[in-house]
C-alpha cells in the first residue's frame, strides 16, 4: 500500500470541527440547533469551493480529462484525504 501524502493538519481540523458542530447539533441543552447545523453545511460548502472545485477545474481544463472523469477524482482526492487518519 502506497503512502498517503501529507496534507498538513487542515483535514484533521476540518474533521474536529466537523464533530463538534454534530455534537452541539444533538445536545439536548443547545436552544438553536439550527444554527450547528448552518455551520455544519457552511464548513461542507468551503470543502468543496476550497477542495473540491480546484481539483475538479485542474483535472479537466489542464489534465483535459472528460467532467465525469474529472468529478470522480475530485471526489476520490477528498475521500482519500478523510479516510487518511
Amino acid at each position: 500500500m502506497a503512502t498517503p501524502e501529507n496534507t498538513g493538519p487542515w483535514v484533521k481540523i476540518l474533521v474536529f470541527i466537523q464533530v463538534v458542530l454534530l455534537a452541539w447539533v444533538f445536545n439536548p441543552w443547545t436552544e438553536d440547533p439550527g444554527v450547528a447545523a448552518t455551520a455544519i453545511l457552511t464548513v461542507e460548502l468551503l470543502v468543496i469551493v476550497f477542495w473540491l472545485l480546484p481539483v475538479f477545474l485542474y483535472q479537466a481544463l489542464v489534465k483535459r480529462h472528460p467532467v465525469r472523469e474529472s468529478f470522480s477524482r475530485a471526489a476520490k482526492s477528498l475521500i482519500e484525504a478523510f479516510t487518511y487518519f
